[in-house]
């Protein structure tokens, strides 16, 4: 009985050691793109790379065909992503849903959130054709 509890016991660690060993399951390397608000066309992009668990990579928006803010740096480890506009402060903070193939979460500052929920784009996340505002 004691050999076969240390059996147990000792494939029970092996599993729970591979399992947080091995990271995510899924990837969230490339180009992202998320609706924001109002009817003019307003998005946002995310352009990310990973190295284990570790996401990094670049925000922007854009709307009615001009930036709104580019090159905010994102971060994370996953499934946490997040990123601060450089002007403003605003913040997103989400979370990569592996079995989803989604990156959702809140963007926005003090009391005004919007939810955004980005899906896999092939725009390159880097708000392409937007023009700076005037």
């Amino acid at each position: 009985m004691r050999v076969k509890l240390s059996i147990v016991w000792t494939m029970a660690l092996g599993l729970s050691a591979c399992v947080l060993l091995t990271g995510p399951s899924g990837s969230a390397v490339g180009s992202w793109r998320a609706p924001g608000i109002g009817h003019s066309g307003h998005y946002f992009e995310l352009s990310l790379t990973q190295d284990g668990d570790m996401v990094s990579g670049v925000a922007c928006s854009g709307d009615a065909g001009f930036l709104l803010f580019e090159g905010a740096p994102v971060s994370g480890e996953l499934p946490t992503v997040t990123f601060v506009v450089p002007t403003g402060g605003a913040r997103f903070a989400g979370k990569f849903e592996d079995e989803r193939d989604q990156i959702a979460g809140d963007f926005g500052s003090g009391s005004g959130h919007i939810p955004l929920r980005f899906v896999r784009s092939e725009t390159g996340g880097r708000c392409a054709g937007a023009k700076p505002l005037p």
